[in-house]
């Protein structure tokens, strides 16, 4: 089984830093992902398909030695499976490289990136067997683009709002359709106006609203629109 796949899965125009991903760490697989939960949340990827990750966070995962969840709580920036698996802390991982063998990959290296202390977005480099070995070397250049990805990826406008709508989920438990509002009102929007973009009524409108603000924890507009432009205050918290 083999879930290679040349066609890259690409959202808010992230072919370039996949591209150069590749090209810097040599490697044919790549992807971006949210770090929000035990699961990560695929932003973008090339190089193997979504099955690779509903078998991983079905399980075959569980074993993965350099998972996010791992180095966030070690406090870790980068890592690599085929040198983590020499420590001799390391608990035996043949499930798991089993795993990685039967998906077309020898080695693969995880990258935090944070703001403000925070772990926000993963990515994950994977080496097929035809690809240069992982080495230290791979390892320094990692690193030295470290901040690169962290300026392009976590400050991408695009990915940025993804992140936000995301939040607005995760941290007030605002649903689909709040969200919209919330933007729309944000963009300042009338209740005509968010009404006619939905197809719905203004009293539904209104409802929404109501009960965006009490989840939000604001009573107006403006404190509304005031959150929506400043989410560097509160995504991070």
């Amino acid at each position: 089984m083999t879930t290679m796949t040349n066609q890259p899965y690409v959202d808010d125009g992230l072919t370039s830093v996949l591209d150069f991903l590749s090209k810097s760490l040599r490697a044919s697989a790549s992807v971006i992902y949210w770090i929000e939960s035990s699961k990560g949340s695929p932003i973008a990827h090339q190089g193997y398909e979504n099955a690779y990750f509903e078998q991983y966070n079905e399980g075959a995962g569980r074993d993965d030695p350099i998972a996010f969840q791992s180095l966030v709580r070690r406090g870790g920036r980068l890592a690599y499976l085929s040198e983590t698996i020499k420590r001799p802390d390391q608990r035996p991982v043949d499930g798991f490289m089993k795993f990685m063998s039967n998906c077309g990959f020898a080695d693969a290296m995880t990258i935090i990136l944070r703001e403000a202390g925070q772990p926000i977005i993963g990515v994950g480099v994977m080496k097929t067997h035809e690809d240069p070995p992982m080495s230290e070397e791979t390892e320094c250049v990692a690193g030295a683009i470290q901040s690169y990805l962290e300026g392009n990826l976590i400050h991408n406008p695009s990915i940025k709002q993804h992140y936000v709508e995301r939040k607005l989920h995760t941290k007030f438990g605002l649903s689909k359709r709040e969200r919209e509002v919330v933007g729309l009102i944000a963009d300042g929007a009338s209740n005509y106006d968010i009404a006619v973009v939905l197809g719905i009524s203004e009293a539904t409108v209104k409802t929404h609203i109501q009960r965006s603000f009490d989840k939000l924890g604001v009573s107006s507009r403006t404190a509304t629109m005031r959150l929506m432009l400043q989410p560097d205050q509160w995504i991070t918290a």
